[in-house]
């Protein structure tokens, strides 16, 4: 007779084994958190530092926009033509239109002083150890004037539609390549084919331009704007740009994360048209052999940085020429451009 078949006890792990077991787990589950951990950092760094780039370019972009038209006026050049300013000051002092007036750069010198000195409108929101700059040019309408002029007092038509999104209060400039005349527009009516419009002296210091202009006159809006860096309302530095002639005019936040503008201009020494020196707005200013209307160019750099803390550790970063070490997490760059001035030099 056989015997039954007893099979061995099935025998589970020992403790020593759970333990490795366990061990090896956690030594799987630390290396898999460590993994995530390092990949969402250099995923936040990426993003921050492809932001920090991209907001950079852009406030490159529309400063160099802006700085390339300085001292716009149509065909009649400002350096050959004084234009005749009748508009009316505004709260921010008188409007002025000329080969001194277009461009000017603060540049700050130390605390609370900036050389030139701030302008009122703007010396309270300006961050300290930042430059910031006015310019001031002629904006094209592609409009041109439907009849002549009877009069030098007579209101201006053009042609409709156009480009000018004209209202009452906008400074405006006639101008044609012998003379130019701004002015504000008092009131502005729209009909099918034509616009019109006054030029009244309760806006102006006389209804009375110039001339009486031709119908080959253009006409053409007038952009005055100063760019500075300030903090928006979460505190982070950001760069501004303000219309000190715009009725009930607001500064506009540009681009958030600009921490610091630094400015030099090219001036031309010899008049030959192009740069021989770059020279910051406090020398040009206490330089008497030089003035704003001798700049042909600006060098502008800008400081960027990251919106959070995005570095793995405290950087030393490169600006206006020096090196920084940060004490923050903070991602910086630096961005430098030179603009040439389009209405000046060669």
């Amino acid at each position: 007779m056989m015997k039954g078949y007893m099979p061995n006890k099935q025998k589970g792990f020992s403790l020593i084994e759970l333990m490795i077991g366990m061990l090896l787990g956690l030594f799987l589950v630390l290396a898999i958190t460590v993994y995530l951990v390092s990949s969402k950092s250099s995923y936040v760094n990426e993003e921050e530092l492809s932001r920090v780039q991209e907001n950079a370019r852009f406030a490159m972009e529309l400063l160099a926009q802006d700085i390339r038209n300085v001292g716009y006026g149509g065909c009649a050049l400002i350096s050959s033509v004084t234009p005749n300013v009748i508009a009316d000051p505004g709260t921010n002092g008188a409007i002025e239109f000329d080969t001194d007036s277009v461009l000017e750069g603060y540049d700050h010198v130390s605390g609370t002083t900036w050389n030139p000195a701030l302008p009122s409108y703007i010396s309270s929101s300006v961050n300290a150890n930042t430059d910031a700059i006015y310019i001031q040019y002629a904006t094209a309408c592609d409009t041109y004037l439907v009849g002549n002029l009877n009069s030098v007092n007579a209101n201006i038509q053009i042609f409709a539609p156009n480009d000018c999104d004209l209202s009452a209060g906008d400074i405006v400039v006639i101008s044609d390549c012998e003379a130019t005349d701004v002015f504000r527009a008092t009131n502005v009516s729209n009909g099918p084919s034509k616009e019109t419009i006054a030029h009244a002296n309760n806006m102006n210091s006389t209804n009375k331009l110039s001339k009486p202009y031709q119908q080959d006159a253009e006409l053409l809006g007038l952009t005055s704007k100063v760019f500075y860096i300030s903090d928006n309302a979460n505190g982070i530095p950001s760069l501004y740009q303000y219309d000190p002639f715009e009725q009930s005019a607001a500064a506009e936040e540009l681009v958030e994360g600009i921490e610091n503008m630094q400015l030099r201009y090219g001036v031309d020494t010899d008049g030959d048209g192009n740069a021989e020196i770059y020279q910051t707005g406090n020398q040009l200013e206490n330089n008497a052999s030089y003035a704003w209307s001798d700049v042909v160019s600006v060098r502008v750099s800008v400081l960027a940085r990251s919106l959070i803390e995005a570095a793995n550790e405290s950087e030393t970063y490169w600006f206006d020429g020096a090196s920084v070490a940060s004490s923050d997490l903070l991602l910086r760059r630096e961005f430098m451009s030179t603009i040439k001035l389009r209405n000046r030099g060669n």
